[in-house]
């Protein structure tokens, strides 16, 4: 996991007590999780200099944390699915929820934080 910008921390943390005031609260606790665990373990960016983040990058995240469900869900059900077939289910989710996520949130196809490539200032 990469350290995500404490203005985004900051971001979270007023739609956690906004979804509190709303009454929202499995949002709220569950944005409250997520930052405890920026806050702690994964850590902060305070600073975007030199900060780099690839598309490629945040696929692995992602699959990384859909590999994590994908455990709870074997254990859950009690079984031990092939992981071939569970890989090929992940990176297809994972494309899915990028292209889904740039969808909803009105993001750029390129996040201001890709390397830059030979030659491109």
């Amino acid at each position: 996991m990469k350290k995500i910008s404490y203005k985004l921390i900051e971001r979270l943390d007023i739609q956690a007590q906004e979804a509190e005031n709303q009454g929202l609260n499995k949002l709220a606790d569950t944005l409250t999780d997520q930052l405890e665990a920026y806050a702690g373990v994964i850590g902060v960016r305070y600073s975007d200099k030199d900060h780099t983040h690839s598309l490629q990058e945040l696929n692995e995240c992602i699959e990384q944390s859909l590999w994590t469900m994908a455990i709870q869900a074997s254990d859950y059900y009690g079984v031990a699915p092939d992981a071939t077939a569970i890989q090929k289910l992940i990176s297809e989710a994972s494309k899915s929820f990028i292209s889904e996520f740039e969808k909803v949130s009105s993001a750029p196809t390129i996040g201001p934080f890709e390397p830059k490539i030979p030659g491109e200032k």
